[in-house]
């Protein structure tokens, strides 16, 4: 079976993690599949990790962005290649493939749904453009299959807004991690970003970004009442939050009198990342909602305590590998956070939990679920 892999930004300047997750499933479907062939569409050069080799052809398909490339170079070239099935792995895609097409949930539908169902009412943290919203809804009526990446997202959110979608329509495919190894990086890597970021030998970690479902607020407040009420004297790293956000929440005097506890860091790139969760103490995971749950996948992979969100994503992912609160209670955050601190048999059923749990989460495993599900389009084909 020929199966066509769409992901047109794939391998794009833009490091997003719908282009990171799509490459992971890439490496893992022909890592793993030894019967089929693989054709990847995008409007990119190929990296040369994912240059031409067997069972895998690399299609370059010209042309603007938009209408043209979905609705007509796209089509084109999945009929020239013979493809018998499509893997849609981009935010739009072409409405009538030809053949049997699998598309994967786009991030922004999940903040969508869950604001509108549970949220503030006024989401517009990347906001697509028109054609795509009307592209992308299409796809998911249309599509043969709807991949989801937890029951959480299904249950919760697309089953209770799409209410005319048929149930065996939807499919839950979650992503994987790379478990932690100890000897992953070399100490001078480690004392390297350490002097980078001025970091401490103990910290708590959060990583923040710009979407409103991060709920950076909510760790804030946690923190700063560790710090006031449980005499917590430990710092905690802030990752892609500003002084500016963390003053609006705990105000200019309080943050002033406590600004040695905050080290603020912009940005960092993927092994800077795991360094960073490797060496918290402490991993605080308080968004409402969030799509792969990478960051969460990664902290219990390396055995790191995590403070996560009650009924989410999140703690499906984590499933008693870690203390699970309500988001939007401080007190609750900051009594979890200082448990963790302070019970060393907490921190090790954590973590053993953890590593566990991680051993679930391998893009092997996604991989196999994804061959299984296109292969059962082969025979109509």
């Amino acid at each position: 079976m020929v199966i066509g892999i769409a992901a047109a930004e794939i391998f794009s300047s833009i490091n997003a993690p719908r282009e990171n997750v799509a490459k992971e499933f890439v490496r893992a479907l022909i890592a793993g599949d030894s019967s089929n062939s693989y054709v990847l569409f995008s409007r990119h050069v190929p990296s040369i990790e994912f240059s031409d080799r067997a069972r895998l052809k690399n299609v370059r398909v010209g042309g603007i962005s938009g209408w043209f490339w979905d609705q007509l170079a796209l089509p084109k070239a999945i009929k020239r290649e013979k493809c018998d099935v499509l893997l849609n792995l981009g935010f739009t895609g072409p409405l009538k493939p030809g053949i049997p097409d699998l598309y994967i949930l786009p991030y922004y539908w999940g903040n969508l749904l869950w604001d509108s169902l549970y949220g503030f009412g006024n989401f517009t943290y990347n906001k697509p453009s028109v054609y795509q919203r009307y592209v992308s809804k299409s796809l998911i009526y249309s599509c043969n299959r709807l991949i989801l990446s937890t029951h959480f997202e299904m249950d919760h959110l697309v089953k209770r807004y799409f209410t005319d979608l048929p149930t065996d329509k939807l499919v839950v495919i979650q992503a994987g991690v790379t478990q932690c190894e100890s000897d992953s990086f070399t100490e001078a890597e480690v004392a390297q970003v350490q002097q980078r970021f001025d970091l401490p030998e103990k910290y708590i970690l959060m990583i923040g970004n710009p979407n409103p479902l991060c709920n950076t607020q909510s760790v804030i407040l946690g923190y700063k009442r560790m710090v006031k009420e449980l005499t917590v004297r430990i710092p905690i790293v802030l990752v892609g939050v500003s002084k500016s956000e963390v003053i609006s929440y705990v105000g200019k005097d309080w943050f002033s009198a406590n600004s040695e506890k905050f080290i603020l860091i912009s940005q960092i790139t993927g092994n800077e990342k795991t360094i960073l969760i490797k060496g918290a103490i402490l991993f605080f995971a308080l968004s409402y909602y969030e799509k792969w749950c990478l960051n969460i996948m990664e902290a219990i992979s390396c055995g790191v305590p995590i403070v996560t969100t009650a009924n989410s994503s999140l703690s499906e992912i984590a499933q008693g590998a870690a203390i699970l609160v309500d988001p939007k209670n401080p007190i609750e955050v900051s009594e979890a956070g200082r448990l963790v601190l302070i019970d060393k048999r907490c921190v090790l059923g954590l973590s053993k939990k953890g590593v566990e749990r991680s051993m679930v989460y391998q893009w092997s495993n996604s991989a196999k679920k994804l061959i299984a599900l296109m292969e059962t389009f082969k025979q109509s084909t």
